[in-house]
């Protein structure tokens, strides 16, 4: 019985050093045979498909497709590898939902546009207003002093008047004289009056274009309170979800931009990586100050991919 008990750990003891040599000469040539290392992490493509996607977005496959790729593309130039590779079959499929998070997000872009439109507005009556502001100056000026030669006018008109009556009458040539100034002091009152009504027509349409201007300015501004209140914040990754039994599904953007920084996001959840504590960085857990146009992984997104592909 010793004897087994001792051949028994003998060949046991053997294996066991069978086995750590083949783990540590795994780099060497043993006669034919060439042992091969154990495989690092984030070699092999990780292989995604595209599942459905809600006509609502507007987005095609191959959209999508092509957005995944460009998303794909930052994590693979920072680390130098193929990390993903689309496969219709794939079992990882990226997908778009659409719920009260998109609709949130169509409502604030159509606000947007609503902003543009009013500011748009309001430019056109501030445009117009100065324009007929500058007229009504211009043409109040003008009857002022029409209004002024006028009233001289009838002033000297009525003294002479007064100095004919005063002698009995006057001669016929001169009573000719004042009854052509007296048709022509009523010629230039009908001007007058037709000035003034002019002027109060212009100042008519002026005070209506600023009580427009007024109204739209108020609509502006509690627009803009709406939009601040609900939509200004910073916003968490809830545009997109990673779950390793589900896949990528998306459930908001606003452009395309937007869309490839969640995708680029999701796919760092993909490959193992967490969040990170840098606002800035891809895999920051809220969006705002990420670079949506030129996305690149900041320090800390590098040092995360280096840890889980175990790069040097």
């Amino acid at each position: 019985m010793r004897f087994l008990r001792k051949l028994f750990l003998y060949l046991l003891l053997l294996t066991i050093l069978s086995v750590g040599g083949m783990v540590i000469a795994g780099k060497f040539q043993s006669g034919n045979r060439t042992y091969v290392p154990f495989a690092k992490p984030c070699r092999t493509p990780l292989k995604y498909s595209i599942g459905e996607i809600d006509s609502r977005f507007n987005v095609t496959q191959d959209q999508l497709k092509d957005i995944i790729s460009q998303a794909g593309a930052v994590w693979d130039k920072a680390s130098g590898l193929n990390l993903f590779e689309y496969d219709p079959n794939a079992t990882l499929q990226i997908k778009m939902v659409y719920d009260g998070r998109q609709q949130e997000t169509d409502e604030a872009a159509q606000l947007e546009t609503d902003l543009k439109n009013l500011e748009s507005k309001r430019s056109t009556l501030d445009k117009q207003y100065g324009g007929l502001d500058k007229e009504y100056d211009q043409k109040l000026a003008a009857f002022k002093s029409a209004l002024a030669a006028y009233e001289k006018k009838l002033k000297d008109y009525n003294e002479e008047v007064a100095y004919w009556n005063k002698k009995g009458g006057a001669p016929a040539d001169e009573y000719d004289k004042l009854k052509k100034e007296q048709k022509d002091l009523d010629k230039k009152y009908g001007a007058l009056k037709d000035r003034e009504s002019e002027l109060k027509s212009l100042a008519s349409n002026i005070n209506g274009i600023a009580n427009k201007e007024n109204t739209l300015v108020n609509k502006y501004n509690s627009a803009v309170t709406t939009y601040q209140n609900k939509y200004g914040e910073a916003q968490e990754f809830e545009k997109g979800v990673y779950d390793p039994a589900q896949g990528i599904t998306i459930y908001q953007f606003r452009e395309t931009a937007d869309l490839r920084l969640t995708i680029i996001h999701e796919l760092g959840h993909a490959l193992g990586i967490g969040h990170t504590q840098n606002p800035q960085s891809i895999m920051y857990y809220l969006m705002g100050e990420q670079n949506l146009e030129n996305p690149a992984l900041a320090q800390e997104d590098m040092a995360e991919l280096k840890t889980v592909c175990q790069l040097n």
